[in-house]
């Protein structure tokens, strides 16, 4: 019969070629099973690095704004406690009094009750004798002192 005289190889009944190529086919078919498990973590894995960037990226903005906030928060209360220094500085200033013996005056005839107007005060001040102004100099030589 002509199937005998056939080489192996091309009969039907060859079981051992038929299991070679099945095994071929098996592991091609395992190989690119595995080439798109590989893609699908890679493109997995990038992903997971961009939204790991993007958090970072926000995070980043988050701690920058909060430099900002603090930055102008640390500026404003510096500017205030120099505006407050200021003030006190010139509180100690006023509470010494006043260093112009004609001032001095001023305040006094002030505190009497005084009707006066300033033209009147300033002509009375002015026709005090230098025993009676002494009084108002050297209180204003002590307010000066404590300046």
């Amino acid at each position: 019969t002509p199937s005998n005289t056939m080489p192996a190889f091309f009969s039907i009944d060859a079981p051992e070629v038929d299991q070679k190529k099945s095994a071929a086919i098996k592991a091609r078919v395992q190989e690119k099973k595995q080439a798109v498990r590989d893609a699908v973590a890679k493109v997995k894995a990038d992903a997971k690095e961009k939204r790991d960037a993007a958090k970072a990226k926000k995070a980043a903005a988050k701690e920058r704004a909060a430099k900002k906030v603090a930055a102008a928060k640390a500026k404003k209360q510096a500017v205030a406690a120099k505006k407050q220094a200021i003030r006190a500085k010139k509180a100690a200033i006023k509470s010494s009094g006043a260093v112009s013996p004609f001032t001095l005056y001023m305040q006094k005839t002030a505190q009497k009750g005084s009707k006066m107007d300033l033209k009147a005060k300033i002509q009375a001040f002015k026709a005090l004798s230098d025993a009676q102004k002494k009084p108002f100099v050297t209180e204003a030589k002590k307010n000066l002192a404590k300046r």
